[in-house]
């Protein structure tokens, strides 16, 4: 997981895009993501969908 974190530290905050490089840098690497259609947050099941998941906002 922390190689996807340094993978999203350097992307363009303001990217077109951004949320969905976010998402397929944190899925490449085995997490499964969903982004709140109403809040916008990333939610991230790192240790399987059975466990509560990380919430991430933008700033």
């Amino acid at each position: 997981m922390e190689s996807a974190l340094d993978e999203i530290e350097q992307l363009d905050r303001n990217a077109e895009y951004f949320g969905d490089r976010v998402d397929g840098a944190v899925r490449l690497r085995g997490a499964v993501t969903y982004r709140c259609p109403l809040c916008d947050r990333l939610l991230v099941f790192e240790e399987g969908l059975d466990k509560p998941a990380a919430l991430y906002r933008r700033e």
